[in-house]
């Protein structure tokens, strides 16, 4: 069944055509992803669908009565058609279900009339079906279900009570977002709904939309989050749509394979074209003078092929050599940090080593980006030391473009980096980073979000740094570009340190992880993936074990049984085997020898988990075999 039809959709703005004559349909229960690069009209698009935007031709023809949900970038003090000022996380968040609310209101009025002997037959019939609607609703969970969706979009209990008023940004987007959800509409439109949202409430939404009977539109750049949510693929390009079946990782098969027809045809084409106009200008005024006539025509003919999408060039980032640093980049010995009355580290002691290829990891509000702002010396600790290495030149990324004045133009931002290049060097620096033309001149303040985001990896890569501090650098980048990012910092030979919140970036840079939680930092080798199956692995031993306690009833005592001396010592010399080859691991993994073997490294932290795992089952053996003996 079609849920909504969009028929010969166009809409211009002064200096661009953003949809033309687009036609599509939308499915029941369907999850779609829309993808194309910044400023293509996806968000255009999704305005026109639901009513805030007026195409200037064609028709979005919707069921009657479709509850539609639409989540923006940014929020403002009024969102879903209500203020959001006065009210608190939670009543903002349970003002999404309307029709509940209503229904509640109305069974509290036929309550109160009831109490009061001023009802009518029709009343009592009234408020049977108001409460039969009300409980198939789920009314009477609506304060469970509020509470279970904020805190999967990181709302514990404890803050529901928070105004919104006093919220961030990213806080506010994050309680729209919750809004829609609980309030189980029948079509959501969620633009870029996880670029506020840390790995834990990236997967709960993941979850919460797999399992969701509404169907979706979805705008993302997050490569994995697309490939865990939807069964289908729309592409702006050039003012048109095109339509992949399938989650993002077929929609990238189908569109190389297709992309590789059109390139070879669209070649095939140009060759005719210039070989035909060569032989036209060297023959029409000779001998053979008709049959370039002849072939005059047959090139007024054709239908010439417009340029592939593949054929267009993308960002071009590519770091320089860079310079040697010492071995030990950053370290932190004993470090404590927190904010008045929050504590965000507690005695930490870390090393960040010469090529390290770190992912920061952390729940949001634990404190990422203060690790970082220590690091680059804007905030002291307040107990302990943090020293850098010699020769570290750092490059940081910041969330924030405050490294940019908005009044400046693009090419002087770079040319104060770089003031030996003349500004015919510039602009062909700045053109690598899609900055071409007029475009080098315009005033920053201009720009959209993603496009400064460009401009301050043109910065990084003119500052040509050895140590880069990158805090949420994928986020406004379009999905050529973040590709471009990782093949840029996949041949990188610095050091790296990276927050990010897209695993699929985070798979494509990192070789360890730090992990921040409870103050402290752990640190793990291998790539998010790998850090993610440990994680889920040992949630499944938990959950095992867990079943196996709750499963064990009361034994009949035993009788009294002698332990053979042979079995204990059997024991012993088990773990006295694990313990001596556990101590070796332990040099193997601190030895410069495998420094820089990943593969080896990996092998070595799996075999002392599988070490660790079976000391821990030998050593409580041990003691219940010990304990019995003494006790007989």
């Amino acid at each position: 069944m079609i849920v909504a039809s969009i028929s010969n959709i166009t809409k211009s703005y002064p200096s661009i055509t953003v949809l033309d004559s687009v036609r599509l349909a939308v499915k029941k229960g369907e999850k779609i992803g829309f993808v194309g690069a910044n400023g293509t009209g996806k968000t255009t698009l999704l305005e026109i669908i639901c009513g805030l935007t007026e195409p200037d031709s064609g028709s979005i023809d919707i069921v009657r009565g479709l509850n539609i949900k639409y989540l923006p970038q940014s929020i403002t003090d009024s969102f879903d058609g209500a203020s959001t000022i006065g009210l608190s996380i939670f009543d903002f968040v349970k003002g999404g279900l309307e029709k509940l609310e209503s229904l509640k209101a109305e069974i509290a009025d036929l309550e109160h009339r009831m109490a009061n002997e001023e009802v009518s037959n029709a009343d009592k019939i009234r408020y049977s079906e108001a409460l039969h609607s009300f409980q198939m609703l789920g009314g009477y969970g609506l304060e469970s279900k509020v509470e279970k969706v904020a805190a999967g979009l990181g709302f514990p209990k404890q803050m529901l009570d928070t105004p919104v008023d006093i919220l961030s940004g990213g806080e506010k987007n994050r309680a729209a977002l919750a809004r829609i959800l609980v309030a189980n509409p029948e079509l959501m439109l969620l633009d870029e709904p996880s670029n506020h949202l840390d790995i834990e409430g990236i997967e709960f939404l993941e979850n919460y939309i797999s399992s969701s009977p509404a169907s979706a539109i979805i705008v993302s750049h997050d490569r994995r989050f697309l490939d865990r949510t939807v069964d289908k693929i729309w592409e702006i390009y050039a003012a048109n749509i095109k339509v992949f079946k399938g989650n993002y990782s077929r929609y990238l098969d189908d569109k190389l394979k297709n992309e590789e027809q059109e390139i070879k045809a669209y070649i095939q084409q140009q060759e005719f074209i210039r070989r035909t106009e060569k032989f036209i200008q060297k023959n029409i005024a000779g001998q053979k003078t008709k049959q370039a006539q002849s072939r005059r025509k047959v090139l007024a003919r054709i239908k010439r092929k417009e340029k592939p999408h593949g054929a267009d060039k993308s960002i071009g980032i590519r770091f320089s050599e860079v310079a040697r640093s010492d071995r030990i980049v950053c370290k932190f010995d004993d470090v404590k940090f927190s904010y008045d009355t929050k504590p965000i580290l507690k005695k930490t002691d870390l090393a960040i080593e010469r090529g390290d290829r770190i992912g920061l990891l952390g729940k949001n509000g634990t404190g990422k980006t203060t690790i970082l702002e220590l690091l680059l010396n804007n905030i002291k600790p307040i107990a302990g030391e943090i020293s850098l290495g010699k020769k570290i030149n750092i490059g940081y990324y910041c969330q924030t473009r405050t490294e940019f004045d908005p009044r400046d133009r693009v090419i002087d931002v770079i040319a104060r980096v770089l003031p030996e290049l003349t500004e015919g060097k510039l602009r062909d620096f700045l053109g690598g980073f899609l900055f071409r033309g007029e475009d080098v001149f315009r005033i920053i303040g201009t720009f959209s979000g993603g496009q400064q985001s460009r401009l301050a990896l043109a910065l990084l890569m003119a500052q040509n740094p050895n140590f880069l501090v990158l805090d949420e650098p994928t986020n406004h980048l379009d999905i050529p570009s973040r590709e471009a990012l990782e093949d840029a910092l996949e041949d990188y030979g610095g050091t790296l340190l990276v927050v990010s919140h897209d695993r699929y970036f985070l798979d494509s840079v990192i070789e360890k992880i730090f992990l921040l939680e409870n103050e402290s930092i752990k640190s793990y080798l291998g790539d998010y993936s790998y850090f993610e199956e440990k994680k889920r692995e040992m949630m499944r031993l938990a959950e095992v074990k867990e079943k196996k306690t709750v499963k064990q009833t009361p034994l009949p005592k035993p009788k009294i049984k002698r332990i053979n001396p042979l079995i204990i010592n059997k024991a012993r010399e088990e773990i006295n085997a694990l313990e001596i080859k556990l101590e070796q691991i332990y040099n193997d993994l601190e030895s410069s020898e495998y420094a820089s073997d990943w593969t080896r490294l990996k092998t070595l932290q799996d075999e002392k988990d599988d070490i660790e795992q079976e000391l821990l089952i030998l050593y409580e053996k041990l003691d219940n075999l010990t304990s019995d003996e003494n006790r007989n």
